[in-house]
């Protein structure tokens, strides 16, 4: 009985550790091959009041396994007033929620005329201390390439329905396909590193930079999309970007049009052409030149 009772606990952890085996297995393959190992961004933009002062974007990500093309995109959204299709804010069915708001049904109604989709995403964000659901709408892979380099920071390509718990419309935010707003103005410094590699752009007044050998701001890859190719596994890969946060620097009525209290900040991760929907960041940032009345 001794030795049945033996063969028996044997056969038990063979079982658990087989098992335990194919879980990781199949993680392993339903997860995306690339791991975000930093992703930071700041709790208050533009509230700078110096030169000096900028907002500072990063993220870094390692490859888990040999890839063909990583690209990484950024938007950047502002809050605007929607104009509602019905009197009922409240949504069923959330990736539905843009279709209750003029400036997303019309868009929507064009493109699809022309055959394209926007990309929909759907993501859990804090807003205020609250949970919210936060309903995306990413126009941008059928429009920015009608668009010239800076125009992604001027044309709204990208919407968002914010969803409160009762699954009713607590916000709508607009936005470009791009670092941020006015990348002209706003774009100060963007670093690109793989592995010990690093490629510098820097804004024209950055003398210093520029006679290190660091490349002008207006030649950054365009449309806030940076791509990678052929990457080995255990490559390591890191965007830091800066942006002016002195709201003299833009027009006043650009200023005005950030009204809000919150800004939306994304990044979005493509695999050989495949959205990485597990890789979908969004980040809620205070506005810092937000005055309640």
């Amino acid at each position: 009985m001794k030795v049945e009772k033996r063969l028996i606990g044997v056969l038990v952890m063979s079982l658990i550790v087989g098992s335990l085996i194919s879980l990781y297995l199949i993680k392993e393959k339903i997860e995306t091959p690339i791991n975000v190992i930093d992703q930071s961004f700041p709790l208050k933009a533009l509230a700078g009041t110096s030169e000096l002062d900028q907002d500072k974007y990063s993220v870094a990500f390692i490859c888990r396994e040999a890839l063909k093309q990583v690209a990484v995109s950024f938007s950047y959204l502002m809050p605007v007033r929607p104009n509602l299709t019905e009197p009922s804010p409240k949504v069923d069915d959330a990736e539905k929620a843009g279709e209750k708001i003029e400036q997303i049904s019309e868009k929507f109604a064009l493109m699809q005329d022309l055959g394209y989709a926007p990309e929909v995403t759907v993501s859990d964000v804090q807003i205020g201390g609250e949970k919210r659901t936060i309903v995306v709408y990413d126009f941008g892979v059928a429009l920015n390439p009608a668009l010239p380099a800076s125009g992604s920071s001027y044309y709204a390509t990208v919407y968002a329905v914010v969803l409160n718990k009762s699954k009713m419309i607590e916000g709508f935010y607009e936005g470009v396909s791009d670092y941020f707003f006015m990348r002209e103005l706003s774009l100060r410094g963007l670093e690109i590193t793989v592995n010990t590699n690093k490629t510098t752009y820097v804004s024209a007044d950055d003398k210093a930079g520029l006679a290190a050998g660091a490349l002008l701001a207006a030649k950054a890859p365009a449309q806030g999309r940076i791509a990678f190719s052929d990457l080995a596994r255990n490559d390591r890969v890191s965007i830091i970007y800066r942006i002016n946060s002195r709201y003299d620097v833009y027009p006043k009525l650009f200023a005005k049009q950030l009204y809000g209290k919150y800004l939306v900040h994304m990044v979005k991760f493509e695999i050989d052409g495949e959205l990485a929907r597990d890789k979908v960041l969004v980040h809620v940032i205070e506005n810092g030149g937000y005055v309640e009345v």
